[in-house]
């Protein structure tokens, strides 16, 4: 964000339901399109605007511009894979089947983050003591919204971007894997950079670096 302003872009972060300060009642029956419909709201107030979405934000940002063609861009940043495109790998099928996230999918509860898991699949770049600071900052998710991130790749919504989209991968990513964000990028015909780093790129030690490359493509491509 800062980064972004001091390049003389106006930028905003928006937290979804259950994010940041929000704590809704029904945590664990929110969807993904319901994230979708906040995203929204924000683009009514705003207008249209170039979306940056990280992990599972990535796949809102897909539905968004599929449903608002006056998105200029979408910069996918670890994304969470589309329609047609399997979310697993080795990493993330050994880690599912586990009581506490089956319960909550299933049973459409909110589901909390377990250090274990976190530390292998998104913290893994991170020094212990950095790896625990962010997982102090995660909160709980949606079990509606991860079961439907699961299984967007065989019954969600399909959809298409004619906007120009800009794909990110990083080298370590055990949760959304480069492979994943190649094929994504394949699917939209987009550009496709990837950096040193692991999920929590925004994050990570090198976060300049990725941001950087994204602020100067939209820049290039006079957004």
């Amino acid at each position: 964000m800062k980064v972004a302003s001091q390049d003389g872009w106006d930028a905003w972060a928006i937290n979804l339901r259950g994010h940041g300060n929000s704590r809704p009642k029904n945590l664990g029956k929110v969807s993904i399109m319901n994230y979708v419909e906040d995203v929204e709201v924000t683009l009514r107030e705003i207008g249209p605007a170039i979306l940056v979405g990280h992990s599972m934000g990535g796949l809102i940002a897909q539905i968004v511009a599929d449903r608002n063609p006056k998105i200029p861009a979408v910069v996918l940043v670890n994304s969470a894979p589309p329609r047609g495109i399997f979310p697993g790998n080795r990493h993330t099928l050994a880690r599912y089947w586990k009581p506490p996230y089956l319960l909550a999918t299933t049973m459409h509860k909110p589901l909390n983050p377990q250090w274990g898991d976190m530390r292998y699949l998104m913290l893994n770049r991170m020094s212990p003591e950095r790896a625990k600071q962010i997982f102090r900052d995660l909160v709980p998710e949606s079990g509606r919204a991860t079961q439907e991130l699961a299984f967007w790749w065989l019954l969600g919504k399909a959809t298409k971007i004619y906007c120009p989209v800009l794909v990110i991968g990083a080298t370590d990513d055990r949760l959304t894997p480069v492979s994943i964000q190649k094929t994504t990028a394949q699917k939209y015909r987009a550009t496709y950079r990837e950096f040193p780093g692991a999920h929590v790129l925004p994050v990570e030690e090198n976060w300049r670096a990725p941001i950087k490359f994204i602020l100067q493509w939209a820049a290039n491509h006079k957004l």
